[in-house]
C-alpha cells in the first residue's frame, strides 16, 4: 500500500510502509531480554506509535541499535488485552528536547 499526500513541509512526499502508524502516546514498560525480572523493575517509557510490524517510543535511556527488548502496553480499559512483545531495537536518536531517546524497533514476536 503506497499512499500520497501533500503537507507544509513536503511537496510530493510518498509512504513506503506497507502499513500505517497508530499514534497511540501511551505509557508502557520494557525490560532488556535477558534481564532477570526478579532482580531489575522495568523502565518506563511512551509508546508513541504503533504498526503492524513496528513500534516507536521514547525513554530517558538510551538503547543500542540490536538489543532485544521485551515491551509492554498495557490499556487504561480492561476491553483490549495488553500488548507483550519482543522488539529489536534498529534505531535510537535523542529526542528535540535533548531529555529523552526515541528508540525505533521492528516486532519479532508478540504474546
Amino acid at each position: 500500500m503506497t499512499s500520497h499526500y501533500t503537507s507544509n513541509y513536503t511537496s510530493n512526499y510518498t509512504e513506503k510502509r506497507n502499513f500505517n502508524r497508530l499514534a497511540i502516546n501511551h505509557e508502557m514498560t520494557y525490560i532488556l531480554d535477558g534481564a532477570n525480572i526478579f532482580d531489575q523493575e522495568p523502565d518506563q517509557g511512551m509508546c508513541k506509535n504503533l504498526s503492524a510490524y513496528g513500534v516507536l517510543f521514547s525513554s530517558y535511556k538510551s538503547i543500542d541499535p540490536g538489543t532485544i527488548v521485551n515491551i509492554n502496553i498495557t490499556p487504561r480499559r480492561s476491553l483490549v488485552v495488553p500488548l507483550e512483545a519482543r522488539v529489536e531495537v534498529l534505531r535510537t536518536t535523542k529526542s528535540k528536547t535533548g531529555n529523552s531517546f526515541e528508540i525505533a524497533g521492528i516486532i519479532k514476536v508478540m504474546n
